[in-house]
């Protein structure tokens, strides 16, 4: 009697992920990524042979021709949950919610934003072992128009960088941003960027989030 089995495995995905730069009063977009699999099992018997001449080994597989009676079992689905996607937060010491002006970040002292900004000496993607980052910008009226720039989290000296520092280079980001977006032309006036409209002394940071491998979208909101 000959027996094998076939095990088929299948794996599907669904991947949502948004790059950029949340540009709506107060918005949060959240990426999801779920997976399932499924896998089905397939059986085959060869019915005995009658043949005075059946031997065992290698032989046997050989001198007989295989009939097959498929048979499937039911298919048997487990969900796989990914980890949550890495954060950073801005807060306000003592604030509840996130959200810090640009202007302040960027023209502070560091003695001051140390006292502004909670957790602010903490090295936040030290222990996620992110050595750099991809910041993509993008703006509401600007559409076509996105800023991409790198951020390095771990030095060449083998510092790694605070809060306080991580927020500025974001910031910095933004500001060239804004400079370059005057020159182009927007489609919604509400959210005209540049001079005559919305500037980093208006413009909150919240946190910035992995949309993607190495890609991270930051969250904004229009201040009051």
């Amino acid at each position: 009697m000959y027996e094998a089995w076939n095990n088929v495995h299948g794996l599907h995905g669904t991947d949502i992920g948004r790059c950029g730069y949340v540009g709506y009063p107060r918005s949060s977009l959240g990426d999801g990524l779920q997976y399932s699999r499924a896998t089905s099992f397939s059986y085959a018997r060869s019915p005995p042979s009658t043949s005075s001449s059946l031997r065992y080994g290698p032989e046997r597989h050989s001198s007989h021709r295989r009939t097959s009676y498929p048979y499937q079992l039911p298919y048997r689905t487990v969900a796989i949950h990914p980890p949550p996607p890495k954060k950073v937060h801005f807060y306000h010491t003592g604030a509840r919610t996130p959200g810090l002006l640009m202007s302040d970040i960027l023209y502070r002292s560091a003695y001051g934003l140390e006292r502004m900004i909670d957790g602010a000496d903490e090295t936040v993607l030290a222990q996620a072992g992110v050595l750099s980052i991809t910041i993509c910008i993008t703006w509401p009226g600007y559409e076509g128009y996105q800023l991409f720039n790198d951020i390095p989290i771990v030095s060449k000296s083998g510092g790694t960088m605070t809060r306080i520092k991580l927020a500025r280079a974001v910031c910095k980001i933004f500001s060239r941003f804004i400079d370059e977006a005057q020159t182009l032309r927007c489609s919604n006036r509400q959210y005209r960027l540049g001079a005559h409209g919305l500037g980093l002394h208006q413009l909150l940071l919240l946190s910035i989030t992995e949309a993607s491998d190495g890609i991270w979208r930051v969250e904004v909101a229009i201040s009051p």
